[in-house]
């Protein structure tokens, strides 16, 4: 274990004692300050609950790809679930957070024990929720990972990413916005975790990438994506993988895409393509 995971448990631990149920954790970009709580069945976790793992995706970043955040100083305060990303709500939908904002580049952590030293690092699960690439978040009541967690003994990760309009916005004429943001969103995500997850307690050489619907869908497209496929280990899919309906010719988005921009106001009949100032 080199000087910087030392230093990393050493702050931990000597946190957790000044503060009974607070844990702050010291990751290459800065600190992040967590829960440590007991479950019903005596089980302990540590959680932290809206880590941003990029910059917010607003104004000259809304459309693109997704920017890295940069280094923080003052401790992430890591205690209330993340806005979810804009969407239209579904009653049938129950949130921690009724929030549904743009700035939602969030991931939650539930660790068994963050003190831990590399021999004894545990496998990693990441989710990604479904929606059918237009609903859903971290923060709803179904997606709550600490149960999974103590199941089996992993640290487990969810992820927001952006949906719908923002997340899969394609143009022909600007050379950046070339759709699949929420999917890049999750690479990034993915990168983020190889990156840090072991000072939370877990392996970045044993993550299992899982989603259901959606989240299964992408799933599968990271399997075979060259760019994501060696940021995981292993993959479960439920209900979902790519197919016609997932994947779509870039000529076929155009038409799509100004009929969305027509319906808000941003283009019209006379515009052909999605150009700049289309965008803006």
């Amino acid at each position: 274990m080199n000087s910087f995971c030392y230093l990393t448990l050493l702050i931990a631990i000597i946190i957790h004692g000044i503060d009974g149920d607070r844990v702050e954790i010291l990751v290459p970009k800065g600190s992040i300050a967590g829960e440590k709580y007991s479950l019903n069945d005596g089980h302990t976790l540590t959680r932290f609950l809206g880590i941003p793992y990029a910059k917010p995706p607003l104004e000259k970043l809304r459309y693109r790809r997704p920017v890295p955040i940069e280094k923080w100083n003052q401790t992430i305060e890591a205690f209330q679930w993340p806005n979810n990303c804009y969407q239209k709500p579904l009653i049938i939908h129950r949130y921690h957070n009724n929030n549904f904002v743009e700035d939602c580049l969030y991931l939650n952590i539930w660790s068994p024990n963050v003190n831990v030293n590399e021999q004894n690092l545990r496998p990693v699960l990441i989710w990604i929720h479904g929606g059918a690439f237009i609903g859903g978040g971290t923060s709803n009541v179904l997606f709550d990972l600490e149960r999974l967690a103590v199941m089996a003994d992993a640290i487990t990760v969810s992820i927001n990413y952006r949906l719908s309009g923002l997340g899969f916005f394609y143009s022909d004429q600007v050379d950046e916005i070339k759709g699949n943001q929420g999917l890049w969103d999750q690479v990034m995500a993915l990168q983020w975790v190889n990156e840090n997850i072991r000072y939370f307690g877990g392996n970045p050489n044993a993550i299992t990438l899982m989603g259901e619907s959606a989240g299964s869908w992408a799933v599968s497209l990271h399997i075979l994506s060259p760019v994501s496929r060696n940021l995981f280990h292993n993959a479960m899919m439920m209900s979902g993988a790519a197919n016609f309906y997932v994947t779509q010719k870039a000529e076929d988005l155009v038409p799509k895409t100004l009929d969305m921009m027509r319906t808000i106001g941003c283009a019209t009949d006379d515009d052909k393509s999605i150009t700049e100032s289309v965008v803006k």
